[in-house]
C-alpha cells in the first residue's frame, strides 16, 4: 500500500512538472507571435462596375471590403463628360462625374439597403430620405450618404467603368 502511494505521488509530481513546462513554453512562444520579418501589407482590394448600357435611373451594385456599393446613372449623357486628371470629387454633385453617383448602399442605420424610387433614396430601417447627391432630405440632422474611394476609367473617350477601392 505504501509503495502504491509513493508511485502515485511520483506520477502526480511528474505530471505537474510536465504541465508547468508546457505552460511555460506556451507563454514564452506567445511573446514572439506578433514579431516576424515579413511585412503583412494587406492588398488593396478593388471592385469594378461596368457602366456600358446603363439607362437613366439605373443602379448597379457590387461588394467591396464587405460593404454594398452602388452606382446610379443620373444624367442622360454622362459618357460624353471629360474626366480631368487627377479625378476629384465635386462637392456640389458629390461625384467625380456629375452623371454618376457612387455611394455605399446603406443609410444612417448602416444595416439596411437603400430603396430608390427614381427620385430619392430611402433608408428602410431609419425612414430617412436622401436626394440623388446623397444629402438628407427633411432631416433634423445634416446627414449624407458615404462615398467610397473610386475613380472612372474611359475606353475610346467614353466612360466604361468605375473602379471602387482607390481614389
Amino acid at each position: 500500500m505504501e509503495k502504491q502511494r509513493l508511485v502515485y505521488r511520483v506520477l502526480l509530481k511528474l505530471m505537474t512538472f510536465i504541465a508547468a513546462l508546457i505552460l511555460f513554453v506556451v507563454f514564452i512562444n506567445s511573446l514572439f507571435l506578433g514579431f516576424s520579418d515579413e511585412k503583412d501589407d494587406p492588398k488593396e482590394e478593388t471592385s469594378i462596375i461596368k457602366l456600358s448600357g446603363m439607362t437613366l435611373g439605373e443602379i448597379r451594385k457590387t461588394r467591396w471590403n464587405g460593404h454594398d456599393v452602388a452606382v446610379l446613372k443620373r444624367a442622360m449623357r454622362p459618357s460624353l463628360q471629360k474626366i480631368s486628371e487627377p479625378q476629384q470629387l465635386n462637392q456640389t454633385s458629390r461625384s467625380i462625374l456629375p452623371g454618376y453617383f457612387v455611394y455605399f448602399n446603406t443609410g444612417d442605420s448602416g444595416n439596411c439597403p437603400l430603396f430608390f424610387d427614381g427620385k430619392t433614396f430611402k433608408d428602410i430601417c431609419s425612414g430617412k430620405y436622401y436626394d440623388t447627391t446623397g444629402r438628407g432630405i427633411n432631416s433634423q440632422k445634416a446627414t449624407v450618404l458615404k462615398i467610397p474611394p473610386h475613380f472612372f476609367e474611359t475606353q475610346d473617350g467614353i466612360v466604361a467603368k468605375v473602379v471602387i477601392g482607390l481614389w
